[in-house]
């Protein structure tokens, strides 16, 4: 990146990718308020178990198209990422569009599907750019903590601004809003300056091997669980708190438990990375995660339940900054789009069949919260153990280096 540019921060590129990244998660935002309004709270518990199960099978046809298609394309197309990138953002302001007329119609979640899709391409294309935008003796984890606790600043902050929309005037305003707010995204993308390493790149052709190094197998299998766990604690507590007729204002407690919980996890990703591998900061959120599990499942009550959303938010928070850098760190340049797109798919299913659980049976929270607490630890050890096996980032390099040698000799 050229001295001037460095000098006028909002005009980077990473300034402007990080502007352009916070809009569209702003965006996200304002329309999960609207759907939350439709799908959730208005509703009793009898109606919104089988509308909140359907919309949760419609999460995950979209990864049928993300991981085949948007992947390998990604990788093809190194020079023309900030058009993607600017390309999802469009679209989304489209379909917004398009939903304020269909809220209570069943266009809704095909309208849906199709921002879900796009919001995981531009997650892909994000992740395959932000090497390329870390400074000069930077670090990836801090690179995509800052990245993080921008976007999820501003997505809360957008939520909130929903939520009065949708409380004044109603849900559609709230997508109005969020439209507005994509439209911005998409012109701040294309005017990304396009980074250097990427310019002498080109368009590739992307044919290097997507096969997962075991440092990413291994982490994407943990967060996986983590993924799962939190889908499962999500509306496990939802449904509790549903059936015990607890305030309006203590879900909301527990929902921003989750997001302070997600700004926690963003700060301390990279401290605990200055003292230990990726790897580790993976599953130290996991256990972390079983041990309030536990202790919550132990206390009883409702108000260990705000302590488990905060973990749940730093867990999956800090896990994914820790795996993002994992892939970036070992995965080739021409396959992080791949590798990005199978474990999104993969962690969305994990997701998903967590949350399937409280919603398709009436588990009391207790024996959910106990149940999952000793699941996790048990994972917890045996992914310690297997992370003894595998060698430290420079380690490796070096014995892949001495077998080369050996062999040419």
């Amino acid at each position: 990146m050229e001295e001037k540019e460095q000098r006028v921060p909002w005009g980077t590129a990473r300034a402007r990718f990080t502007r352009a990244h916070a809009e569209g998660l702003a965006g996200d935002g304002l329309v999960t308020v609207s759907l939350a309004g439709s799908l959730f709270f208005t509703v009793a518990v009898s109606s919104a178990r089988p509308r909140v199960a359907l919309y949760l099978v419609l999460t995950m046809a979209p990864f049928a198209v993300v991981a085949p298609l948007v992947g390998p394309l990604v990788d093809r197309v190194v020079r023309g990422r900030r058009v993607l990138l600017a390309a999802t953002l469009l679209g989304r302001c489209g379909l917004a569009l398009l939903m304020v007329r269909d809220l209570h119609r069943l266009l809704l979640y095909p309208e849906a599907f199709g921002i879900l899709v796009l919001g995981k391409t531009c997650a892909v294309v994000r992740n395959a750019v932000v090497p390329a935008l870390v400074p000069p003796g930077g670090s990836l984890v801090e690179t995509n903590a800052r990245l993080a606790r921008v976007g999820l600043l501003a997505g809360t902050a957008a939520g909130l601004m929903g939520a009065g929309a949708v409380r004044v005037i109603d849900a559609r305003a709230s997508l109005v809003l969020a439209a507005a707010t994509y439209l911005i995204g998409a012109v701040t993308a294309l005017r990304v300056p396009l980074p250097r390493a990427q310019r002498q790149a080109g368009d590739a052709a992307g044919d290097n091997d997507a096969t997962a190094p075991t440092s990413v197998a291994l982490a994407g299998t943990a967060m996986g669980v983590v993924r799962g766990a939190g889908g499962f604690l999500i509306f496990l507590l939802a449904f509790s708190l549903k059936r015990s007729h607890a305030p309006s204002w203590f879900d909301g407690l527990v929902v921003g438990g989750a997001a302070v919980g997600g700004l926690v996890g963003t700060v301390a990703a990279p401290w605990l990375r200055q003292r230990v591998r990726e790897e580790a900061v993976v599953l130290t959120g996991l256990g972390t995660l079983a041990l309030a599990a536990l202790a919550a499942g132990l206390a009883h009550g409702r108000w260990p339940l705000v302590a488990v959303g905060l973990t749940v938010g730093a867990a999956t928070g800090g896990g994914r900054l820790a795996f993002d850098s994992i892939v970036q760190r070992d995965a080739p340049e021409l396959a992080r789009g791949r590798l990005f797109a199978r474990y999104e798919t993969r962690f969305q299913l994990a997701w998903v069949l967590g949350a399937l659980i409280p919603v398709a049976l009436p588990i009391g929270a207790t024996p959910g919260l106990d149940a999952l607490g000793i699941v996790l630890l048990v994972f917890t050890g045996s992914a310690a153990a297997a992370l003894r096996r595998i060698p430290p980032p420079g380690q490796a390099e070096q014995v892949r280096t001495e077998q080369v040698g050996t062999e040419q000799g």
